[in-house]
Formats: C-alpha cells, sequence, structure tokens
C-alpha cells in the first residue's frame, strides 16, 4: 500500500465519522466477496439493504457509499 493512502479500516472511520455528523446509519451487505457499505437515513430498515428484498438493488445503488474487499478489525496504515 502506498504510504499516501489510507487503509480500508481508517476509510471507513472517515465515512463513520460522517455518517454521525450527518445523523445518517452505517449499513454492511456483503457483496462479490467483499462488503458494501451503504449510508443511509435511521428511518430505512437495513432488510430492505439485503438482496431478495423488493426493490433492493434501487435502495442499495441509492445509498452505496464504498465497497471494500476486506474490512480489517485495525488500523493496516
Amino acid at each position: 500500500m502506498s504510504e499516501l493512502t489510507q487503509c480500508n479500516f481508517c476509510s471507513f472511520k472517515a465515512v463513520q465519522r460522517s455518517a454521525r455528523a450527518r445523523g445518517l446509519k452505517i449499513t454492511k451487505v456483503p457483496n462479490m466477496g467483499g462488503v458494501d457499505i451503504l449510508l443511509h437515513p435511521k428511518d430505512v430498515d437495513p432488510k430492505t439493504l439485503s438482496k431478495g428484498e423488493p426493490n433492493s438493488k434501487r435502495l442499495r445503488e441509492k445509498y452505496f457509499v464504498a465497497w471494500y474487499m476486506e474490512l480489517p478489525d485495525h488500523c493496516c496504515c
């Protein structure tokens, strides 16, 4: 990894800070061997964002923020 690039953990923490500041919620949805990060209002039920639910694809596209192949539980910078 480049010295100028944040690791996935630090990038995700930045998304979390942004979500808190804006009063939004984060949902992680497994996708393509990794995880989609969705940022949505707190009144949106995360279950409606899972595959197989009606309108789930449209809602996931609307709230999509990032995709991580791997999201570790610690900083790797």
